[in-house]
């Protein structure tokens, strides 16, 4: 059978959407508003990234509010196109073809501290 040990991730448009879907600890609230291409992983275990209103698909994230994202791949694994269109549900194509782009670094957020995982 297959489990899934890894949350996934959830794209907001802004920071108030992000504050209405979980807690931040005061203490690091400006570092998080600031941040660029990063996701965080909060306190209560779910992960956020709030996408810049540079994105090119800022609009369409805006009409939903908050949308479940993934890499598209295999954890640990480069992109692989088929095995992305295999595993969607609804895909969205833009001009740009699909490729492997860096990966977004990643923090885990607790009350105390902040901890690079990526």
């Amino acid at each position: 059978a297959f489990t899934i040990t890894q949350k996934i991730l959830q794209v907001v448009s802004s920071f108030k959407i992000l504050l209405e879907n979980t807690r931040i600890p005061n203490h690091f609230k400006n570092q998080i508003r600031r941040s660029k291409n990063t996701t965080f992983i909060y306190p209560n275990n779910n992960s956020f990234r709030v996408v810049s209103k540079n994105s090119k698909h800022i609009e369409f994230i805006d009409k939903f509010d908050i949308l479940y994202s993934t890499s598209a791949n295999q954890t640990n694994k480069n992109f692989d196109l088929e095995y992305a269109v295999e595993k969607s549900d609804i895909i969205i194509y833009t001009k740009d073809d699909f490729n492997e782009k860096n990966p977004s670094k990643i923090y885990k957020v607790s009350n105390s501290k902040i901890a690079k995982i990526r």
